[in-house]
C-alpha cells in the first residue's frame, strides 16, 4: 500500500508568546531596547523568563529553512499591519529605508526608538491574547 505524505505551505499556529519572542529576537543583540520594552510592558521577572524561554525555544534561525522564513515573515507582517491599523505608524514608516540597512531588524529597532509605546502595545496584545 502506498503511503502519502501530506505537504502543506501552511504555517503551524504561532502563539502570542512565540510572536513576541520572534519580534524580540529581531532586535538582535540590543538588550537596551529589549529592556526598554520590558519596562513599558511592566513584565515581572517570571514573565521575562517565560519570554526568554520562548526565544530560546525558537532555536537558531536558519534563513535556508522555509518554515523559519515564513514564520518570521508572518509575524513581521502582522506587526506592521497591526501598527498601521492602530495608527501607531504609517505605511511610509513601514517602507522607509533606514541608514543602517533596509532590513526588518533595522526597521523594528527604529520603530522601538521612535515609538516604544506602540511596539509595547503590540507585544502586550500578543502576550494577553
Amino acid at each position: 500500500m502506498n503511503e502519502f505524505i501530506r505537504v502543506t505551505d501552511e504555517l503551524p499556529k504561532i502563539s502570542g508568546r512565540q510572536k513576541a519572542a520572534i519580534l524580540l529576537t529581531e532586535l538582535g543583540m540590543e538588550p537596551a531596547l529589549r529592556d526598554k520594552l520590558y519596562r513599558l510592558l511592566k513584565l515581572t521577572p517570571e514573565e521575562q523568563q517565560k519570554l526568554r524561554l520562548a526565544m530560546e525555544g525558537l532555536g537558531p534561525y536558519n534563513p535556508e529553512n522555509e518554515l523559519h522564513v515564513k514564520r518570521e515573515n508572518a509575524v513581521l507582517e502582522e506587526f506592521f499591519s497591526y501598527g498601521i491599523k492602530r495608527g501607531l505608524w504609517t505605511e511610509a514608516d513601514k517602507n522607509r529605508k533606514v541608514y543602517i540597512g533596509n532590513t526588518p531588524e533595522a526597521k523594528i529597532r527604529n520603530m522601538v526608538d521612535d515609538n516604544p509605546e506602540g511596539v509595547a502595545q503590540i507585544l502586550k496584545s500578543w502576550l494577553d491574547g
